[in-house]
């Protein structure tokens, strides 16, 4: 007779080895102790090749001293404080470059907006370092952006999850088996990291010290190393499924009716796909953190239009995401492609009606940016069970149509692309590659 889980007191646990420990390794940047947007730089830092990483306590930390000069208004630092200010993440295993993200800062910002309720995102302002000064006296918290302490001066420390290839590993990563491990982060453009706009509330300098990767690492002693051998192939092979994010970008003209923009991704597994417009012009107070709708779809009577992705030779959706007809019909393909398990039930993000509803025409504020982002899941089935659940591209370029009825502002369009990534680690030669 079967019995309920809760009551099966004979049901078999798995123990662990008997020398099995963990500790948090601490790694600072090899090649610098500060970085300054007056100079620029990339921080990079070697992990340890000892151990099994665990993926998913990556985490960067430091802290940021912002100057200005004469100003008579708080400076404004854009997006997630603690990701804007990279423009570039690479991870390099051995010799070879095996993931490079470009635009990261505006990736990461738009991840937290997409995988975080409100609330969790406002749990999380003290690592994202969104909470000022004034902010952390009040029961207020700012969910975008942060003002600087004072006019001329603000000083604020971050801690905040590393979203990479190695941090989105379903599995522990055998690190004392495989090359050298290295992660780049570059510095972004002053102009991007703060709003300068208003010269009243212009900075001079951002500076970054005390910069250091942290995660967990498990070691099972060294009579482990049977049991670990015994589960590779023939070959002495182990697979380890990732995930990891491509970005391209296309420029968007201003020109009425259908316009097809071409993204040069070829991959073998593609989940999801997300795309954002930059606001242009005035507009454009929060610079690359706008995201618009270039159809204007939201204003009655003034506009319209479609979004619709090319992938392997098939549409996504299969009928155009009409923004004049159902604008909510775009929010919910959005929820789909990023929320847990793509359950529309458990979707949450962090963007407001308001900042959903901001088009090109629209003047964002700095705490309320534009947040119209168009998503769509291209997984085959929404499982974690088989090695590639998504959909190969089939060597052909990912396109994205834009029908716009009213002709849009010139803008750049920038192309997302989740999908699945196996790392392939050779126990016997401490070789690895990485199969996407």
């Amino acid at each position: 007779m079967s019995l309920p889980k809760e009551i099966n007191y004979t049901e078999q646990m798995t123990s662990l080895p008997t020398n099995t420990q963990s500790k948090s390794i601490v790694i600072s940047p090899a090649n610098l102790t500060s970085l300054s947007t007056t100079t620029g730089g990339t921080a990079q830092f070697n992990l340890q090749n000892t151990g099994f990483i665990i993926p998913s306590s990556m985490y960067i930390r430091g802290k940021v001293n912002t100057t200005g000069t004469g100003n008579t208004a708080p400076m404004f630092q854009r997006g997630i404080p603690a990701y804007s200010l990279w423009s570039k993440s690479a991870v390099i295993v051995g010799s070879q470059v095996v993931e490079q993200i470009n635009g990261y800062g505006r990736l990461a910002t738009a991840l937290v907006d997409l995988k975080l309720s409100p609330a969790g995102k406002s749990g999380m302002s003290p690592s994202f370092a969104l909470t000022n000064e004034v902010d952390a006296q009040t029961l207020n918290t700012r969910l975008n952006g942060r003002f600087s302490d004072s006019n001329d001066a603000d000083e604020y420390t971050f801690a905040a999850p590393l979203p990479n290839l190695l941090s989105l590993s379903e599995k522990l990563l055998p690190a004392e088996y495989m090359p050298s491990i290295r992660i780049e982060l570059t510095l972004d453009n002053l102009s991007n990291i703060i709003n300068q706009a208003a010269a009243t509330a212009d900075a001079t300098s951002v500076t970054i010290s005390n910069l250091e990767i942290v995660y967990t690492e498990v070691a099972f002693g060294g009579d482990f190393a049977p049991t670990l051998m015994s589960l590779a192939d023939s070959n002495g092979d182990v697979l380890i499924k990732s995930q990891s994010y491509q970005t391209a970008t296309q420029t968007l003209s201003a020109v009425a009716g259908t316009q097809t923009l071409t993204f040069n991704q070829r991959l073998s597994s593609v989940k999801s796909l997300l795309t954002y417009f930059d606001g242009v012009g005035a507009n454009r107070v929060n610079g690359i953190y706008d995201a618009v709708d270039v159809t204007r779809g939201g204003a009655t009577g003034t506009g319209g239009g479609s979004y619709q992705y090319q992938l392997g030779g098939v549409y996504y959706p299969q009928s155009p995401l009409d923004t004049a007809r159902c604008r909510a019909g775009v929010f919910a393909e959005l929820s789909n492609a990023f929320s847990p398990s793509h359950d529309y039930y458990s979707g949450q993000m962090a963007i407001s009606p308001l900042e959903w509803s901001r088009d090109e025409n629209s003047t964002s504020t700095q705490t309320s940016p534009a947040k119209f982002f168009i998503g769509v899941n291209t997984e085959r089935l929404d499982t974690n069970g088989v090695m590639l659940s998504g959909v190969s591209t089939a060597l052909v370029p990912i396109s994205l149509n834009v029908r716009c009825d009213v002709a849009p502002q010139a803008t750049l369009a920038h192309m997302v692309t989740l999908f699945d990534a196996i790392i392939q680690v050779n126990l016997m030669n401490r070789t690895c590659s990485v199969k996407i």
